[in-house]
């Protein structure tokens, strides 16, 4: 009976606690409190003298798990008390406080959602936290998560489900199928399929942190509206379902169709053929146009679409329905729109951008390429054009570059190489794939990055980038010693990496200089598994070394062939006033931000391309 009431009383104040704090009440990590007041939670007055004598974390997380496998559910409760009041952005602390609460007899609810209210405060993403928390517990207990928005306001709710741009860059597997839509954002989120993973339905955050998995079910012509994730579902024959965006409550198939569709104002729009617009709540079905169209999307209170069979014309019809109006002559390649303006590419000009108005007039050229041009996307003020310089084996165009262009001038502002067709923009972020991987770009700070994905976990992982690189600094591969490596004759320095994501090396330095000075040869390696660097000093028979320990900063296992090893060391980098030990650290890192404008440790964690 105890166990019971319990269950049903957590529920109620997990469900209660967590809900009571609206996203624009959780403090951000910078407005966090240092501290706790005692106000929001009071000292108690502890009953151990080992509790009393703990005076860091460490010692407490220690007394915490000490008691927590003997049983002392009230031990472990003031040991954690008193570490949030040390810690207060310590998750663990929280949980171990709460998990110690529901283990007493005494149990005090009351405390378990005050416990609950502050770590949502004070913790980086408390909610989110407190909430997977929950769900991962051994079901002793039975716990309700409640819903979280992804967006901070209202502002940030998408009338419309996804751009026109990103419904209708498309990309085309290995076995030919065209998958559409694959991305969409809403507020700092994006929503997209993951193609290394059959293309189920991922989130996170424009700038790639908290990723996560929404759903097996695989996606195409994926909206956001609001609480929902709108998606065809690939698993059950492109039929529209929809998802929350937290991936709990998986509803559908909502229409008994498929085909590419836009969600707004309550409707479903769906080209399976025609055009159709369905309400998932009543069911009631709309046909807007009939007849076999192509790259429908939803924008400002109209449908555009291409007209299929032989006409291959450009048209829009309001999505109350009425008269179709046509637009353009010609089959539209791509289009996207923002500001008042249809940006858009057509066959019979394949290589340039244009724009026009929404009813067709003041069609302008853009942009045009010397090279063919096999996609586009538009981000602000600017255009982001794939590029193809080189043709395949089939000689068709291989997209090799993306160019950032200005539309008012037609100026290139930015290059760079990928080999993509598919382009997707959020915020100020260009997504796109090469070879079946996410790729991102944000144009602000240059930075890059890419969603890695692990054939042996099946977890996906951000790989963060800077837009500076092993190969952009002239490090090439040494085939004989399998690392990649940077010489420079001018100051015969010779910079080598090695790292088991570059390639299989056997060798077991990560990150080596050798350097001539004065008829020595200078040789720092940096031994990432043990944290420490071997300065080294040879010149013919000579061969002198030391070793500097990284975390304890000592020196250690000395040794010399010839004399001693300050005579050896002061010999070739000269007499030092202070410790001759530090002269080689010195050229270490000296040499290092020189040649490279970073530290050595920077050097050896940026991306190889």
């Amino acid at each position: 009976m105890k166990k019971s009431l319990i269950a049903v009383l957590i529920v109620v104040i997990l469900l209660l606690g967590l809900t009571a704090c609206s996203k624009a009440d959780v403090a951000s990590p910078a407005e966090s409190p240092s501290n706790v007041s005692n106000d929001v939670l009071p000292l108690l007055v502890t009953t151990s003298s080992e509790i009393d004598s703990a005076n860091t974390a460490e010692e407490l997380r220690t007394l915490i798990q000490t008691y927590q496998d003997s049983g002392d559910h009230e031990s472990a409760y003031q040991a954690a008390k008193k570490l949030i009041e040390l810690e207060p952005t310590d998750t663990q602390a929280y949980q171990d406080a709460i998990a110690a609460l529901l283990g007493s007899i005494s149990n005090d609810y009351d405390e378990i959602q005050e416990l609950l209210m502050l770590g949502i405060e004070n913790v980086p993403e408390g909610a989110e936290r407190f909430a997977q928390w929950a769900n991962e517990q051994d079901q002793t207990f039975s716990y309700t998560v409640p819903f979280f928005a992804d967006y901070a306001s209202e502002s940030e709710i998408n009338l419309v489900g996804t751009t026109p741009g990103n419904l209708t860059n498309l990309e085309v597997s290995s076995t030919g199928q065209w998958f559409f839509g694959l991305m969409t954002s809403q507020g700092s989120w994006v929503y997209f399929a993951l193609p290394q993973d059959e293309n189920n339905i991922y989130k996170m955050r424009v700038d790639g942190t908290g990723l996560q998995k929404i759903t097996d079910a695989r996606g195409n012509s994926i909206n956001v509206v609001g609480d929902w994730i709108y998606y065809q579902n690939l698993s059950d024959e492109g039929k529209p379902y929809r998802i929350r965006t937290d991936g709990t409550g998986n509803e559908g198939p909502l229409v008994n169709n498929s085909g590419t569709m836009v969600v707004s104002n309550n409707w479903i729009y769906y080209l399976n053929g025609s055009i159709y617009k369905t309400r998932p709540d009543t069911g009631e079905t709309i046909s807007l146009v009939e007849g076999q169209n192509a790259a429908m999307s939803v924008y400002d209170g109209w449908i555009y679409y291409c007209t299929g069979g032989n006409n291959n014309e450009f048209y829009r019809i309001s999505t109350d329905g009425g008269e179709p109006q046509k637009l353009l002559n010609g089959w539209m390649q791509h289009y996207d729109m923002q500001d008042g303006w249809i940006y858009y590419q057509i066959n019979s000009n394949g290589d340039s951008v244009w724009r026009m108005r929404p009813d067709g007039n003041e069609q302008t050229e853009v942009y045009r390429s010397e090279n063919s041009l096999t996609t586009f996307a538009v981000i602000k003020d600017q255009l982001v054009v794939s590029i193809a310089t080189e043709v395949d084996e089939r000689g068709k165009p291989a997209p090799t570059e993306l160019r950032v262009v200005d539309v008012a001038t037609g100026t290139v502002r930015q290059t760079k190489k990928a080999s993509t067709g598919m382009i997707f923009v959020a915020n100020d972020t260009v997504f796109y794939t090469e070879n079946g991987v996410w790729q991102m770009w944000n144009l602000s700070s240059g930075a890059i990055g890419a969603i890695a994905y692990s054939d042996a976990t099946k977890e996906p992982s951000i790989i963060t980038k800077s837009a500076v690189s092993l190969n952009t600094l002239g490090f090439e591969l040494d085939p004989k010693l399998g690392i990649y490596c940077y010489s420079n004759d001018e100051t015969k320095s010779y910079v080598c990496i090695a790292r088991p994501d570059l390639a299989e090396s056997q060798l077991d330095y990560s990150l080596e200089l050798l350097q001539e000075i004065n008829g020595y040869l200078i040789g720092i390696w940096y031994y990432e598994k043990d944290n420490q660097l071997l300065l080294q000093v040879n010149k013919g028979e000579i061969d002198t070394k030391y070793y500097y320990d990284l975390t304890s900063n000592t020196y250690s296992n000395e040794w010399s062939s010839i004399g001693s090893v300050q005579e050896q060391f002061e010999a070739a980098l000269g007499k030092q006033e202070g410790d001759f030990h530090d002269a080689a650290l010195k050229l270490f890192t000296d040499t290092i931000q020189e040649r490279f404008g970073m530290s050595w440790q920077e050097l050896y964690a940026l991306p190889l391309i």
